[in-house]
């Protein structure tokens, strides 16, 4: 499946880019964008975003395998039981908080957002325990969860130490034993070194991020990338758009562009099947306790608390 799926990338990796304005995995071209387009992108925090991600995150192909990565990675736990307190720390609106209650066995699960219209979403949803806050100051007292969730937020704190802090007070509000499962994003398959942050967006490598886990008093269990055909695909694409670069003015003073995520993919139910299939095959490569994938466009951490 893999290498059927790496020729068809490789094909379509050949198209002249000014007919490329959404990529096969439905994520727009980030090299094809320039600033006037960029508007179209939703920005985090703006309705928009949040109306976009609530249409797109129950069926689509990321989204989905997302949750399928996520549940293999706790399965490998045996320390996990049943009855647990969960916190979503930056629930957005509301699917890992639906997702949970199943993943684990729990009906107590609680959300915190800084944004009002995202948990809009979690109350339609029927969730009821929901807080407008921030996972730099989690209004919650010391030890009280046994699982802490925190999918896509670190990469959006502010990069002077707001994603050491967030580490810090997710680490309060567990037990001891408890256990924090995040999710972030890779520098893979993008453009630039150095650093790949903005005052308040950066991206990570698998050694930072467990690094910054364990500065924070946290064990790592687990940790890997994760979607490795859409880095692929980015880098292949990447490297493409360096030999047809003309200059410096083809590269961005930014390096966060906004939500890029689109629903074109899901017009095609053939591909959205076609792309879910190779993260559910990465979710079942992950179920094994020592494994993890070497790079990817997206990085999982799971730690523990130590009693």
């Amino acid at each position: 499946m893999l290498a059927t799926m790496g020729a068809k990338l490789f094909r379509l990796s050949l198209v002249p880019f000014p007919l490329l304005k959404e990529d096969p995995f439905g994520h727009e071209v980030p090299w094809m964008i320039n600033r006037a387009d960029a508007v179209g992108r939703p920005m985090i925090y703006s309705k928009e975003y949040y109306d976009r991600i609530r249409a797109l995150e129950d069926q689509h192909w990321w989204h989905a395998g997302m949750r399928e990565i996520a549940a293999a990675l706790m399965r490998s736990l045996s320390e996990l039981g049943g009855g647990l307190r969960v916190l979503d720390a930056g629930c957005g609106t509301g699917s890992a908080m639906v997702w949970v209650r199943t993943a684990v066995g729990t009906s107590s699960v609680t959300g915190i957002d800084v944004s009002a219209y995202a948990l809009s979403f979690c109350r339609d949803r029927g969730e009821l325990s929901l807080s407008q806050a921030s996972v730099m100051e989690l209004p919650f007292r010391d030890g009280w969860f046994d699982l802490v969730l925190c999918n896509d937020v670190l990469q959006h704190l502010p990069t002077d130490g707001g994603d050491v802090t967030a580490f810090q007070e997710i680490h309060r509000v567990l037990r001891p034993g408890g256990f924090t499962l995040l999710r972030t994003n890779s520098r893979f398959g993008f453009s630039g070194g150095g650093a790949q942050m903005d005052a308040d967006f950066q991206r990570y490598d698998l050694d930072q991020l467990t690094d910054k886990a364990r500065g924070a008093g946290f064990v790592v269990k687990r940790a890997s990338y994760a979607n490795v055909l859409l880095s692929l695909h980015s880098s292949l694409k990447l490297r493409l758009r360096r030999l047809r670069s003309s200059g410096p003015g083809h590269h961005h003073s930014t390096v966060y562009e906004g939500l890029g995520i689109r629903e074109g993919v899901m017009k095609r139910r053939w591909l959205n099947r076609l792309l879910l299939s190779n993260l559910v095959c990465e979710a079942r490569y992950l179920s094994g306790s020592s494994r993890c994938l070497p790079f990817g466009h997206t990085i999982f951490c799971l730690a523990l608390k130590p009693r």
